[in-house]
């Protein structure tokens, strides 16, 4: 039997979030939330921040899209890389992060046609350090396809010679997914009171791509909580309260940045709707937070009973002190959810790959959702890809899209609940559209997990390319099935080191609501 999966790389666009009606906001939050939005909306390059404080020394988001001033690249390797991240044209690049396209991060590829190891090198400009200066940055790879690197420290020119001068600060053969925060004593190592340069350097063997972010070379303050990161609050990108209220899980990895130790804070999750204030949840933490030292804060589940745009952002305070840096208490999670009036969803609408596979017994690619009250079923989208320039292999091809339940013993997709009306593929180009098919009648489905696929058509030469999106990925909700001789063979896309998002949606409306309701999608310019 004849299987192969397939990829198609794309690139990122932009969605804007829609307005509502004004709500007041808190005098003590006002100005930080309209500054987070406006902030998530324009990237603005460093220059206009204004002056570091005296205990920074650098301080470095790659907002801006070229690599920052003073920064040098060695590209050692001289390798070619592979034609899907043809767009790594340096060493190290500047561009939208790997999981999140609204945030630059700096970026290396080891992934090479032919295959080959990389040496690539980016080294700060000078920086004049104080006593008891840390280094942080925050990094991932690709998760299955993991990246390694080191970082050094010159004291001397800012080359190579210089920072292999040094012992290594840090190194790694594989680097985290999702983001992991770094940090290095520079104190504690001898470094006070000089010019330094960091150096950071992939040396990956045939790995996809590492990312940096959030550079910094500073002095603690005493009093300086912080948030770190965050988990994603919902697992969809699209929800409906046909099929019941979402609920939003609230959690936050917090840091003590300070050299004193931190008890009875308190953490504030912000949830905004139409980027207004909707509510606000506090948590009180009497545990002493080390210097140093990280936890995880969970709030209760927060349900949603109202359609909207929903964003999330956090905020922690001390107990009794003033907190010397409020530049790391807040972080904001943007489009955490949009409650529609009847679309489910696991994408974010940003197309930026393709999955597909050739076998010769068909298959199926499909989304896992959730139905927590009964509802019909009208129809099934998907994002769609087609390149005709070397001839429309699958023009007058017919597929549809399937409903599959779950058996409840193996966990896996079982029978065939509903088959959906063709779609012909015209012969044409179709670049990332949404295709959506109608059932010939409304699909009643009762409280329970169920499975959304696109078929895949049977044939050496019948792949059918459903997009997929990055940012957005739940483990165990994306589904393939390459059958084989023992049967239909479902695996999670991970299994194939594809963590991403089908672009699978469905369409639903009330069961006692005759009429098809049409789909109502992701707001885009």
């Amino acid at each position: 039997m004849t299987t192969k999966i397939l990829m198609f790389i794309f690139s990122y666009f932009l969605c804007t979030a829609t307005d509502a009606d004004a709500v007041s906001l808190p005098p003590s939050y006002e100005l930080e939330i309209q500054k987070l939005i406006a902030q998530q909306n324009e990237r603005v390059s460093k220059s206009n921040r204004g002056p570091l404080p005296d205990n920074v020394y650098l301080y470095e988001t790659f907002e801006s899209p070229d690599l920052p001033t003073g920064w040098v690249l060695f590209d050692l390797d001289g390798n070619t890389p592979n034609p899907t991240v043809g767009d790594f044209t340096a060493a190290w690049n500047v561009r939208p992060g790997l999981h999140d396209a609204f945030s630059n991060t700096l970026q290396s590829t080891s992934y090479y046609e032919p295959a080959g190891q990389a040496d690539d090198w980016v080294i700060t400009e000078q920086i004049s350090i104080g006593e008891g200066a840390r280094l942080r940055w925050f990094a991932s790879s690709e998760m299955g396809i993991p990246d390694g690197y080191e970082v050094y420290i010159s004291t001397t020119t800012q080359d190579i010679a210089g920072c292999k001068a040094n012992p290594l600060l840090f190194s790694t053969d594989a680097e985290g997914n999702p983001l992991v925060q770094r940090t290095v004593d520079l104190g504690d190592l001898g470094y006070a009171n000089q010019d330094i340069y960091i150096c950071y350097r992939n040396n990956t063997d045939n790995g996809f791509a590492l990312q940096i972010e959030d550079v910094q070379v500073y002095t603690p303050y005493d009093n300086d909580l912080g948030v770190v990161t965050a988990n994603r609050p919902s697992e969809y990108t699209q929800a409906t309260l046909l099929t019941g209220n979402p609920q939003l899980t609230l959690e936050v990895e917090v840091v003590n940045d300070g050299l004193l130790s931190q008890s009875n804070y308190t953490v504030f999750a912000l949830v905004l709707k139409d980027n207004q204030l909707f509510e606000e949840v506090t948590i009180q933490v009497p545990a002493a937070l080390a210097a140093e030292q990280t936890t995880l804060v969970t709030f209760p589940s927060f349900e949603i009973t109202e359609p909207g745009n929903y964003a999330v952002i956090y905020d922690i305070a001390p107990a009794t002190v003033e907190d010397e840096n409020r530049d790391n208490n807040f972080l904001f999670l943007r489009d955490v959810l949009t409650v529609s009036k009847n679309v489910m969803a696991r994408d974010d609408g940003f197309a930026s790959n393709s999955l597909g596979f050739v076998s010769d017994n068909g298959g199926y690619l499909g989304n896992a959702f959730l139905i927590e009250k009964e509802v019909q079923l009208n129809q099934i989208s998907f994002f769609f890809t087609n390149f005709c320039s070397g001839g429309c292999d699958l023009a007058g091809l017919a597929l549809d899209t399937r409903v599959f339940s779950f058996d409840a013993s193996t966990g896996l997709p079982d029978g065939i609940l509903a088959r959906s009306e063709p779609y012909t593929i015209p012969e044409t180009d179709i670049i990332s559209e949404e295709i959506v098919l109608d059932f010939s009648l409304p699909v009643l489905l009762e409280p329970g997990r169920y499975l959304l696929a696109v078929t895949q058509p049977a044939g050496p030469d019948q792949t059918i390319f459903v997009d997929t999106s990055e940012n957005k990925y739940t483990a165990a909700a994306g589904w393939l099935s390459i059958p084989n001789d023992s049967g239909a063979n479902w695996r999670n896309v991970e299994f194939y080191n594809r963590p991403e998002a089908l672009m699978i949606r469905g369409v639903f409306s009330s069961p006692a609501q005759e009429d098809l309701i049409f789909q109502d999608g992701f707001d885009t310019q």
